[in-house]
């Protein structure tokens, strides 16, 4: 679920299972990912490569464009673009 308006929000997530054994997040809090909203793609992914991280997962579709990078501790991280 998403909570916020369009400059900014939160996407919520209810994971599967969760308890201080079980959890489908392994990563630091328990976190799904970190979203990132850019105007220009292309050069945030050519500073992100530059910077050391692997890119994966690019997607094109309504309405905007993404990829991911991991952090530290296993945070996924999106980076998204709705400009055209």
């Amino acid at each position: 679920m998403h909570v916020g308006s369009e400059t900014a929000y939160l996407a919520l997530y209810k994971p599967k299972r969760f308890n201080t054994e079980v959890c489908d997040h392994l990563n630091i809090a328990h976190v799904n990912h970190v979203g990132i909203l850019v105007n220009e793609l292309s050069e945030v992914e050519t500073k992100v490569l530059a910077m050391g991280f692997n890119t994966f997962n690019h997607g094109d579709y309504t309405p905007g464009k993404r990829f991911y990078f991991m952090l530290s501790d296993g945070i996924e991280t999106e980076v998204v673009s709705y400009s055209n």
